[in-house]
């Protein structure tokens, strides 16, 4: 991403093993972002959300501390349009109408 600020940014190694991951960083490590789809098992439950400063809680603080036990595998996308501010819901509209429904 471009704003990767904006997303959860994860930090991988060459085969895709997550290393770490941070929601909305001031200063991103990377520009790869979660996207918000995850396949996750009961064990993501062990662990407390912690709530961020501006008083969300956020699963990526759920994930970051099962890195410590767990091994997490990131999975590249060829495509994907945030649709989190009604901004991006219009651009995302548009892109569906010009898009290949398989995209």
């Amino acid at each position: 991403m471009k704003n990767p600020e904006r997303f959860g940014v994860v930090v991988t190694n060459k085969k895709g093993k997550v290393l770490s991951i941070k929601e909305k960083p001031t200063k991103p490590e990377t520009n790869i972002v979660a996207v918000g789809v995850y396949v996750l098992d009961h064990r993501i439950f062990k662990y407390k959300p912690t709530q961020s400063p501006n008083g969300e809680y956020y699963l990526t603080s759920m994930i970051k501390k099962m890195l410590k036990d767990h091994a997490v595998q990131a999975i590249k996308t060829s495509f994907w349009h945030p649709i989190g501010y009604p901004k991006d819901l219009k651009t995302a509209e548009k892109i569906l109408k010009r898009k290949p429904a398989h995209f």
